[in-house]
């Protein structure tokens, strides 16, 4: 756990208080900037069949065929999401795959590589069982 420290002076607070909102600020970019982002390596997978299921939806209006897709994939792939790679790596994955055009699901249909080539990432986060 990171803690910040931030002095104002009283004579800041007084002036208006921009040096203290700047330094309030600077707390707060640093804050988020050095906290690293976790996730469970198994969230980031389900992600990935939820961005499939999404777009399936989306582009056929099918729900049957959106829940099938879901569950087709998360029984088809195994999850291997390092849980030290930077979370930003990770997520390229769900959402490349969430951001395919309807042409691109209506090309891809059952054929889960296809959708998984949306992002070079998709390939460290999910193996074919049976490694197939």
């Amino acid at each position: 756990m990171y803690t910040a420290v931030v002095a104002i002076s009283p004579r800041d607070r007084v002036r208006g208080g921009r040096a203290a909102r700047a330094a309030c600020w600077l707390a707060a970019a640093w804050l988020l900037a050095c906290q690293p982002r976790t996730f469970e390596p198994d969230d980031v997978c389900e992600d990935v069949a939820a961005s499939v299921s999404n777009r399936t939806f989306a582009c056929t209006k099918d729900i049957d065929l959106a829940n099938a897709r879901y569950h087709q994939l998360r029984s088809r792939y195994r999850c291997t999401a390092d849980p030290l790679t930077p979370f930003e790596q990770v997520y390229d994955c769900p959402i490349s795959v969430g951001e395919l055009s309807c042409e691109q699901v209506s090309a891809a249909g059952d054929d889960y590589d296809k959708w998984l080539s949306a992002s070079p990432r998709c390939a460290e986060i999910l193996t074919k069982e049976g490694g197939k």
